[in-house]
């Protein structure tokens, strides 16, 4: 019997999803609409399948008697520790409305961030893609031509375009070379970056290249203060927040610096202070992690930064994207003069020969 297509990448739930889905819910709820009856509603108006059956599978187990926490953290992943650790301490603290209301702020935040970097790195790889393919044809289609044009009046060629010959011949003649190359070297790279020293590599790469370290860092910190705000305000312990901020950083360096932070907090060592002995984090996460220690408004003082970061990162990609567009313009000038120089120049020795 032939197995079934797995099309669920298709279905898949996505951040977006999951702040309408909490948004929506922290209005039911402060409208007054008892919380199962809302995950019923949600589940019947949510376009996506797969989360429809999750939030369904999470009225279910509310039915059966589980935690509000226990039934969100039974739902294979879909959401995270710090999403969880907030509804748990929510449903202590009796904030559920207003927990949620971060969240749901978080994920539109995070999408929002997500999108632009996307954008960012996108359109850099869509002009040097499109360079290389019109490079690709012209190497494929017209190149043979000429060389064909130029052996027959035995011309003698430049440099420049006995190589550009060489790398359309190279290109017609072993171009299953090439696809073999790239795809191994995409699959290495791929194996690599999965890998511990990989994962390493990659996190401090992204926080030290020029142009884009410092958008890197301020979406890293944006998250942190606002994730570290949203756990505040729910009312978690201080060693359990920075727990679950080093897994949801998505990055190895500052990960490893809150999973040290932990060890020095446990001993009464306070946050801002295991921080600057890190040594990773912005100068101006720790002044204002010290203001929040001092006052006791923790939360408040982390939500105040993560809107500063978000505007700096909103900043951070516009530059990027100014020094990026004349960078790609000198590539794309570099690579079309030298193609047109390999071919004008013989057409012209041609012409002026025939003349």
């Amino acid at each position: 019997m032939a197995s079934k297509l797995n099309l669920s990448f298709l279905n898949r739930i996505t951040v977006k999803d999951k702040a309408l889905f909490t948004r929506s819910l922290s209005a039911m709820i402060g409208a007054g609409l008892p919380l199962v009856k809302a995950l019923g509603l949600l589940a019947a108006q949510t376009t996506n399948k797969r989360f429809a059956a999750v939030i369904k599978n999470v009225v279910t187990r509310l039915e059966e008697g589980e935690s509000i926490a226990d039934a969100f953290s039974h739902q294979g992943g879909v959401f995270d520790p710090v999403y969880i650790a907030s509804i748990r301490a929510a449903e202590s603290s009796g904030k559920f409305e207003q927990i949620l209301q971060d969240l749901s702020e978080q994920q539109e935040r995070e999408y929002k961030l997500a999108s632009g970097i996307r954008a960012a790195i996108s359109y850099p790889i869509f002009i040097v893609a499109v360079m290389i393919v019109a490079a690709g044809v012209l190497l494929v289609t017209v190149v043979p031509k000429l060389e064909g044009l130029f052996v027959e009046m035995e011309m003698q060629l430049p440099l420049s375009t006995r190589m550009l010959i060489a790398v359309s011949n190279f290109l017609i003649n072993y171009w299953y070379i090439i696809v073999l190359i790239l795809g191994g070297g995409a699959y290495a790279i791929r194996y690599y970056l999965k890998t511990e020293q990989g994962k390493f590599f990659y996190s401090k790469t992204i926080i030290r290249t020029p142009i884009v370290k410092e958008l890197f860092i301020s979406a890293y910190m944006a998250r942190f203060a606002r994730t570290f705000g949203i756990l505040g305000g729910a009312g978690v312990p201080i060693v359990q927040s920075v727990r679950l901020l080093a897994g949801v950083m998505n990055n190895v360096i500052f990960e490893r610096a809150l999973l040290g932070a932990v060890e020095k907090i446990q001993k009464g060592v306070p946050l801002s202070t295991s921080l600057v002995e890190e040594n990773c984090f912005h100068p101006l996460v720790i002044q204002m992690i010290e203001v929040g220690e001092h006052t006791g408004k923790m939360d408040e003082t982390m939500f105040s930064l993560a809107r500063f970061f978000d505007d700096e990162t909103s900043k951070k990609i516009t530059s990027a994207m100014s020094l990026l567009e004349p960078i790609l313009l000198i590539i794309i000038g570099a690579g079309v003069a030298t193609i047109v120089f390999s071919v004008i120049i013989p057409i012209y020795q041609l012409t002026g020969g025939v003349e």
